[in-house]
């Protein structure tokens, strides 16, 4: 019983350590997808890869030239966190935003929470009403309660319609 318990995680060890190979080698060879998703197994410290929050900036780094944008949003979080690079809030912006234009709505999401944890409720704003033009229907929804009670800014009745 023993023995087979051994085999089966030598087995899986085994995938583990092959697949991680073929993603490295994807990833050298330059698929930003491959990059991405190596550098997510180096943040992580899973699926056969050792965490390493240096390593996972640099595939990161190599994704988002390549304008991947979940990479983007990724090198955001390692601004704002302080993850293989020196925490800074103002980069961390610059990179969910450029995540942002590539067409990463989490990202976004990011960006309403930051400014909003800053009281900067107007960039909040900006962001939650950049979400809302983009067909998220949460955002539609929290502006309409804001423009429908007057706490947006310009508050108005029609434009409170019109998100709902």
């Amino acid at each position: 019983m023993m023995r087979l318990a051994f085999i089966a995680l030598a087995l899986l060890l085994f995938t583990g350590c092959h697949n991680i190979y073929q993603l490295r080698r994807a990833a050298v060879k330059g698929d930003p997808v491959a990059q991405y998703e190596y550098g997510r197994r180096f943040l992580t410290g899973q699926k056969g890869a050792v965490r390493s929050y240096n390593r996972a900036f640099h595939w990161f780094s190599k994704a988002a030239e390549n304008k991947e944008p979940r990479a983007m949003a990724a090198i955001g979080l390692c601004y704002e966190r302080g993850l293989g690079v020196k925490r800074s809030l103002s980069k961390a912006r610059t990179w969910y935003a450029a995540a942002v234009d590539e067409g990463n709505d989490n990202a976004c999401q990011t960006l309403v929470q930051m400014e909003a944890r800053a009281g900067n409720l107007s960039g909040a704003l900006h962001w939650l009403e950049r979400m809302a033009d983009d067909d998220s229907i949460p955002a539609q929804l929290i502006l309409a309660h804001m423009h429908l009670n007057g706490t947006a800014r310009n508050a108005s009745t029609a434009e409170g319609i019109r998100y709902l």
